[in-house]
């Protein structure tokens, strides 16, 4: 009988309770956010700048967990038992691997199924082909913010500057 390959469609693959799951996490989490910027803006008087400036840094954080839990939703939790190797062979699921990758939000984990071809002597991930994953790299949006930043910006110093401040 001939293994099952599987065609990877992230959104079809996600099972209905991770979703919930990933809804309950995201929306304790902003509970979480909103109990510490009201606390920290009752704990004495602020100016709009202050609280600016606090409500931003834990937005970011929210954000970042919020890309990070979705992304692993698009990474099925239960891979494919065989996948199809470069050289057209089905092979066996070999285990799940991490990849980190920075982002405009900050660095995100993901783990991913990976695959082993024996006779190739190769690992693969096939969602790191289909999603544009590159493990240890950066995203493609923070890769076209940099790209903006060396044209418009006359130093790498203040190029630094900015991308910490828009980050």
């Amino acid at each position: 009988m001939q293994p099952t390959i599987a065609t990877i469609t992230p959104a079809l693959m996600i099972p209905p309770d991770a979703q919930a799951t990933f809804v309950e996490t995201m929306t304790q989490r902003m509970a979480e956010v909103a109990r510490q910027l009201s606390a920290w803006v009752a704990d004495g008087p602020r100016t709009l700048a202050e609280v600016e400036e606090q409500a931003v840094a834990l937005i970011k954080d929210l954000g970042q967990t919020l890309l990070a839990g979705a992304f692993q939703l698009a990474a099925s939790p239960e891979p494919a038992s065989h996948a199809r190797c470069a050289c057209g062979r089905a092979v066996p699921h070999l285990r799940a691997r991490s990849a980190d990758v920075l982002t405009v939000l900050g660095l995100i984990e993901v783990e991913r199924p990976i695959y082993w071809c024996r006779p190739c002597r190769r690992t693969f991930a096939p969602f790191d082909a289909q999603t544009g994953l590159c493990p240890g790299s950066i995203s493609a949006g923070l890769d076209e913010l940099l790209a903006l930043l060396g044209a418009r910006e006359d130093s790498f110093d203040e190029a630094v500057d900015v991308l910490a401040r828009l980050t």
